[in-house]
């Protein structure tokens, strides 16, 4: 986890100075490092401090190429902390090239000192927006440092990289639609266990100590299996309201892979002494988003306090293996493929925005196995009646049946529902807007707002307490809202 700052058309060395200011929370150690006509600010947590005391994080040299990295690349079959340095070996030695070598989560800028790179990952893992100010051109990881020099807030668009004078350009990796998937179902499962064991294992690294957030849910209850595949300590952690469904299941998933577990009950008048924080850190208004994001500020705030350093998360699952509900009442496979399809690639600004910025609030370093190359490639060649399974359409089954053995049944075949939801969360929020806003209120706030999508009382009040925090109109249309169809998506 870190943060990046750059201004190019000038130095800016002040300007991103006061970017990395805003960026506090995703990183102890700071540097800057200014060209004739560019500046590069890095902020970073310095995890490595157990292999190399004393060592602080700067922006990665090598003869004149400079690079400054958010993220993790895999390099020689484990992901690197620096990953900076690795990014200013490639493109040293390749040049644009080297971009189809870059595995891994990633936002990112490299210089010769004279021509300027920016990429974001595939499919937008790590954030980063960019935005103009009479001829300086300005990124950085959120849009709370870019308004330090910008009112012009935009999304660098996944997978794409910038280069000043040529624009965007895409680096799309294709998914292996061809990869090799046996026709036996059982078979097909038993393989994509080992696939999800073997991400675990890359992502799994001891000295951040490392934490697992368990929702109680299949998608981290399978993470947390995977791990006890590779170690024998492994520290979970849960959160949600009194009485919550994910505390009970995840208390049992705890409880039969022999984890050390940690839980927090929190109570309503702890959701309103964060909300506003919580809002802040997420960048959004989004009502299933902010609810899915309370519960997890609370896990990751719990994770921290215990001393991870990084957590790992189940996210990417439902996008892959057909999690989601109301994706079945759309009739025909093409339809439901094309809908997941569109879930997926809308993620950066969903549940993948979600882990990054609780994440980072809380000073964690975030890693998705779900999101490996080879789960990606095996998925994409998954048969869709073996996600969305038999008579009973059953979401997930290949996931079901990949883990049958390993969690509780209970468990295992458990149907998803929304975070917020498992925590109770969602309940709460509706009586708190309730009986913060009026209907009379209500009513006129839609009618000012034509151009936002505000559905509940819920909402209304995370857009409030938004634009307390951004005013500013760009801010306002940098948030991505998803369609009433999909209410569970988060």
């Amino acid at each position: 986890m870190s943060g990046i700052a750059v201004s190019y058309g000038i130095a800016d060395e002040a300007g991103v100075k006061r970017m990395l200011g805003k960026l506090e929370h995703r990183g102890d150690t700071t540097d800057i490092k200014t060209m004739q006509n560019m500046a590069l600010g890095y902020r970073k947590n310095n995890m490595n401090e157990e292999k190399h005391p004393g060592k602080t994080d700067t922006v990665a040299s090598i003869g004149k190429t400079s690079a400054i990295c958010d993220g993790y690349l895999l390099s020689s079959k484990q992901f690197e902390h620096d990953c900076s340095n690795l990014v200013t070996k490639y493109f040293q030695n390749k040049g644009l090239k080297s971009m189809d070598a870059l595995e891994g989560n990633y936002a990112l800028a490299v210089t010769d000192g004279d021509s300027l790179l920016l990429a974001r990952d595939q499919f937008g893992i790590k954030p980063l927006y960019y935005g103009r100010q009479n001829d300086i051109m300005y990124f950085a990881s959120e849009v709370k440092a870019l308004l330090e020099v910008t009112a012009d807030i935009n999304i660098f668009p996944p997978g794409h990289y910038y280069i000043p004078g040529q624009g965007f350009q895409t680096f799309t990796r294709e998914t292996n639609k061809v990869a090799k998937v046996t026709d036996n179902p059982e078979q097909a499962a038993f393989s994509l266990k080992q696939l999800i064991i073997r991400a675990v294992e890359k992502r799994y690294l001891q000295n951040e100590h490392p934490g697992i957030l368990l929702s109680g849910g299949l998608d981290s209850s399978i993470i947390a299996a995977a791990v006890r595949q590779t170690s024998d300590k492994i520290q979970t952690f849960a959160v949600g309201l009194a009485g919550s469904p994910d505390l009970e299941a995840a208390s049992l998933v705890a409880r039969h892979l022999g984890t050390e577990h940690h839980e927090h009950v929190y109570t309503k008048e702890e959701i309103m002494a964060v909300l506003s924080k919580v809002i802040y850190y997420l960048e959004s208004f989004d009502a299933p988003l902010v609810q899915s994001a309370i519960a997890n500020y609370f896990a990751s705030k719990l994770a921290a306090a215990a001393g991870c350093r990084s957590v790992l998360c189940g996210e990417g699952a439902d996008e892959l293996f057909g999690g989601y509900h109301y994706v079945k009442n759309l009739g025909s496979e093409e339809a439901m493929q094309k809908e997941f399809e569109n879930i997926f690639f809308i993620g950066h600004a969903m549940g993948f925005q979600r882990v990054d910025r609780m994440n980072s609030a809380n000073s964690l370093e975030s890693h998705i196995p779900f999101m490996d190359l080879q789960i990606l490639d095996f998925a994409a060649a998954t048969p869709l009646d073996w996600k969305i399974y038999g008579p009973q359409q059953v979401e997930k089954w290949i996931l079901r049946r990949a883990f049958e053995d390993e969690l509780p049944e209970k468990v295992v075949w458990r149907r998803k529902a929304q975070f917020s939801h498992g925590t109770n969360c969602n309940t709460i929020m509706d009586d708190i807007s309730d009986a913060r806003i009026t209907d009379e209120e209500f009513e006129i706030a839609k009618k000012q707002n034509d151009d936002v999508l505000l559905r509940t009382k819920e909402e209304y009040l995370y857009y409030s307490i938004f634009k307390d925090h951004f005013p500013q109109e760009t801010a306002i249309k940098s948030v991505v809202q998803w369609s009433e169809l999909a209410g569970d998506i988060c």
